[in-house]
């Protein structure tokens, strides 16, 4: 195997997790926020589509490989395998890109975030509901969402499990 050829092979089998992130970073507006592990979702994401998709590609290589080895006529719709494998990549970012919740509250009085030791938390003080878009719900928005006048609930977030903090003023100030 020559090097160019180790080289499509190792990019046909990452194009999976390129287009399942791209298709999950355009959903929830979020682009590459931790680039360091970047290359191993990538390369995990491509693993489980791959395994997700075997069947379907051991059946396809099963019946079909014989005759393209040989450039004999195939069915046409086989021109169409490689737009599949890559749209339903970017379909399946896009259908768990939409799981993501956001979170959030009024970081004031009562809260705090610690800056020392192994364990760093960050404690909202009051929670506030979010929409699918990640935008806030007000309290009194009339939404089924919104958690009557007011959330009565603290929120723990571990210093770990957050990606991007955003901090604005309240209206008040």
């Amino acid at each position: 195997m020559t090097l160019a050829s180790a080289a499509l092979t190792i990019a046909a089998l990452l194009i999976p997790g390129v287009a399942f992130i791209w298709g999950y970073e355009r959903w929830n507006e979020v682009y590459a926020r931790r680039a360091r592990d970047w290359p191993f979702r990538l390369a995990a994401i491509s693993v489980v589509y791959l395994a997700v998709a075997s069947g379907t590609i051991y059946w396809l290589a099963s019946n079909y490989w014989a005759d393209l080895a040989k450039l004999e006529p195939v069915p046409k719709w086989l021109a169409f395998v490689p737009f599949a494998y890559v749209v339903g990549a970017v379909a399946m970012g896009f259908a768990l890109g939409g799981l993501v919740r956001w979170v959030g509250g009024y970081y004031g009085i009562g809260s705090y975030a610690s800056a020392q030791g192994p364990k760093r938390d960050l404690l909202i003080s009051r929670a506030v509901p979010f929409g699918e878009n990640g935008a806030p719900i007000a309290p009194h928005s009339g939404t089924e969402d919104s958690g009557g006048p007011e959330l009565r609930t603290s929120l723990l977030v571990k210093w770990d499990d957050i990606e991007t903090l955003e901090f604005t003023t309240t209206d008040s100030g």
